[in-house]
């Protein structure tokens, strides 16, 4: 019966009662406990958890996510699992957590199967099972998670030195692929499904060619997904940006990285992987419960007023338009004078630069 979980629907069922039960019969015990996480200590690295650090593996009660940040590695309930039950030298492939965790919470199998008696009145439904997205979007993918433990857990010191924290790295999985000079940056979906890995060029001759592409392994296996169909952060963010209704979209990763180094679960910003969004992903956060919308793209001018401040003007006119009888848009640019401010996310200066960007928004 197990191969019929559908896995969705059993994580969705988990209550924070039953992640502490699950932890428990793993033996791995807390250390403390906030009104946001749970501390517990490293059970994901020391057999025995007490010999590990404590409190540095966290977990955010809101998506219901694992950091190890001793580890460098991010779980949901199934991975930890399987990494815990291999430290304690038990059966721990993908089935052997499910039972686990079934067994744990006296969950019923039936109740989670992904097999159920089809809705004839709702086919379109049932078709989103095997197809991602409706109108002929884009075909359903997803990439197993095992191949980021291929890469090093090293962080570019350039982006530390623009104050993205190694803690914020850690949490979105950020790694170094030695061979080919590259940062690694996987996209999960908001499931936390991993749908595509990009990479960000440090060589020079691979910078010429494109800053930004998809992974290419050595094998010719590509990890590219449909960047104008996604968001990066939505797997993290979400949660604060069904509760605040509200969404800051930036451009880059980047962004999304530093504003996770200044506000943590706090943050309610999202990556387009450029300045485009379209009628898909407007929907996407239509249905989240958007009522606001922030556009923090990149300052793609050097003075207002200049040729190149009217095509950012228009570009910012033509993304607005987009959420008119959906939700209100307001706009944070450099419109008080900060200097070396051309091609800058807004999250590239400081946070008191920031905080005084945000401070002068403007509403379309």
């Amino acid at each position: 019966m197990n191969e019929q979980i559908n896995v969705k629907i059993l994580k969705s069922k988990l209550t924070i009662e039953d992640h502490k039960k699950i932890l428990n019969y793993l033996d791995i015990p807390i250390f403390n406990e906030t009104e946001t996480t749970i501390n517990y200590w490293t059970g994901d690295k020391n057999k025995d958890a007490y010999k590990g650090s404590p409190g540095k593996l966290v977990f955010y009660k809101d998506n219901k996510i694992y950091v190890g940040y001793t580890s460098g590695r991010t779980y949901d309930i199934i991975s930890l699992c399987q990494v815990r039950l291999n430290l304690l030298n038990k059966k721990s492939n993908f089935l052997d957590a499910i039972n686990f965790i079934l067994e744990c919470t006296n969950i019923q199998s039936k109740s989670v199967q992904r097999i159920n008696k089809p809705n004839v009145c709702n086919w379109q439904s049932n078709l989103e099972k095997f197809i991602r997205f409706k109108n002929n979007e884009s075909i359903f993918q997803e990439y197993d998670d095992s191949i980021l433990l291929n890469f090093s857990n090293s962080y570019y010191e350039g982006w530390i030195n623009e104050g993205i924290s190694i803690q914020s790295m850690i949490k979105y999985e950020i790694r170094y692929y030695d061979y080919t000079n590259q940062i690694i940056i996987p996209c999960r979906n908001k499931d936390g499904n991993l749908i595509g890995i990009r990479c960000r060029n440090l060589h020079p001759d691979r910078i010429n060619y494109a800053k930004y592409i998809p992974l290419i392994l050595f094998n010719n296996k590509c990890y590219k997904f449909n960047t104008n169909n996604e968001f990066y952060g939505i797997y993290y963010n979400w949660p604060a940006i069904k509760k605040k209704k509200e969404v800051i979209l930036v451009e880059g990763e980047k962004s999304v990285l530093k504003a996770d180094t200044w506000f943590n679960t706090n943050s309610n910003v999202l990556a387009l992987y450029g300045s485009q969004l379209g009628l898909h992903r407007r929907n996407q956060l239509v249905k989240m419960g958007v009522n606001k919308v922030i556009l923090a793209l990149d300052n793609d001018f050097h003075n207002i007023g200049d040729k190149e401040y009217d095509t950012f003007e228009k570009k910012i006119f033509s993304l607005g338009k987009l959420f008119k009888g959906y939700a209100k848009v307001s706009v944070i640019y450099n419109n008080i004078g900060l200097k070396n401010a051309y091609k800058c996310s807004p999250f590239d200066f400081t946070l008191n630069e920031y905080k005084m960007l945000y401070d002068n928004q403007e509403a379309l």
